[in-house]
């Protein structure tokens, strides 16, 4: 691949709302209360069209244990996951010239 073709393939642009379509259709998540601590510990997995997996964890803590709410953890996670989406998808799309 030439340096011509890496800088066409940087004009592939994502929206919020292909963000929220690529999390949908490949990411998978496990959520579960927290062992050692008030909060919440989400694995996840994403797939790439080639069938590649990548995985990893995210968490989010309360600071008070009275205001530990599993719904919130879970959303504070998914967000995460998506604040990484962003960057796996552009570089996806650097390397393939594809969008997701």
């Amino acid at each position: 691949m030439g340096d011509n073709e890496n800088i066409e393939n940087e004009s592939i642009k994502y929206s919020t709302n292909d963000i929220e379509r690529i999390f949908l259709e490949r990411v998978r998540t496990l959520c579960s209360p927290a062992a050692m601590k008030s909060g919440v510990v989400c694995e996840w997995a994403f797939t790439y069209p080639n069938g590649k997996v990548e995985a990893d964890v995210e968490c989010a803590f309360c600071i008070d244990p009275e205001n530990n709410d599993y719904g919130t953890g879970c959303t504070v996670c998914f967000e995460k996951i998506k604040s990484k989406l962003w960057k796996m998808c552009g570089a996806y799309s650097i390397i393939t010239g594809e969008k997701l």
